[in-house]
């Protein structure tokens, strides 16, 4: 509601009403997040030894000719978290002189289990890749 308590004590017996439509929404972003919250536990039991680490997905090489991480993947059973470089001529990775003043030079972002698996996917088809 829009009570901003001015005429109770806020912890203390005051009405409180929802209605069936903002039930049901609140039920399903609940569902929602508890699926998905299950999603990465079973991540989490199908790539025990990947859980918690970070996944290199790419890397590039800096004007020194060394190579780094560039976009990364990191899961738990809770969630994921992608990271990666937003700024390829960031001097704060050897990749130029960028001072990144105006924008930051790396991003990280939330990604959904889906989103998770295709990236463990894409590190696993790496991996493969180095071995071969």
């Amino acid at each position: 509601g829009n009570c901003a308590c001015n005429n109770h004590d806020s912890g203390y017996d005051f009405e409180f009403s929802i209605s069936i439509l903002e039930l049901n929404e609140l039920m399903e972003m609940l569902k929602k997040e508890i699926g998905e919250k299950n999603s990465f536990a079973k991540l989490a039991e199908e790539y025990p030894e990947l859980a918690g680490d970070d996944l290199i997905i790419a890397t590039t090489k800096t004007q020194y000719g060394n190579e780094i991480t560039s976009r990364s993947v990191k899961f738990t059973a809770e969630a994921g978290t992608e990271w990666g470089i937003n700024c390829y001529s960031s001097g704060d990775f050897d990749l130029g002189t960028c001072q990144c003043q105006s924008h930051n030079p790396t991003y990280q972002k939330s990604v959904s289990a889906e989103e998770c698996r295709v990236l463990i996917q894409k590190y696993l088809e790496l991996v493969e890749k180095e071995r071969s």
